[in-house]
């Protein structure tokens, strides 16, 4: 399997996006998709899915006979929830959503243009406490980007 090295963490370069999936036919293909030898799967608050991609990556753990750690996951914090407490609320709804106790990756979803070189401090009160192993920006250009350290 092809992986991208980021920050210390391996990322499968070939993952499955969920961002139109929905009901039944979310819970199948994430399924399907791990049965298949997927090993990341990406998803978001604003996808409105993470319920049925937490079932379909259980399911499709069981049926592969995989630990979770052997699947990456991705899920977004939408650039207005940005602040502090908004942005750890998001991040929890996420884990309760998926039933997962952490996320490979967490992206800030969209640039934010009011966003000038922000710190992870400034997004999680307790940055310690933040279940997710990497965090970063999405769809982001040089004009956009904020350090995360």
């Amino acid at each position: 399997m092809n992986v991208v090295e980021a920050n210390g963490a391996k990322i499968p370069a070939i993952g499955l996006g969920t961002m139109t999936l929905m009901d039944a036919v979310c819970v199948e293909a994430v399924e399907t998709a791990i049965r298949l030898g997927y090993r990341h799967i990406d998803t978001a608050e604003r996808y409105r899915n993470e319920t049925k991609v937490g079932e379909g990556l259980r399911r499709g753990l069981r049926a592969a006979g995989l630990a979770r750690e052997e699947v990456f996951v991705t899920t977004k914090v939408f650039h207005d929830r940005l602040a502090a407490a908004d942005f750890e609320r998001s991040l929890e709804q996420s884990l309760r959503d998926l039933e997962l106790s952490w996320v490979d990756l967490l992206l800030i979803h969209w640039p934010n243009p009011k966003c000038r070189s922000r710190r992870r401090s400034t997004f999680c009160a307790k940055p310690s406490a933040m279940a997710e192993r990497s965090m970063s920006e999405s769809r982001t250009s040089p004009r956009h980007c904020c350090k995360m350290r």
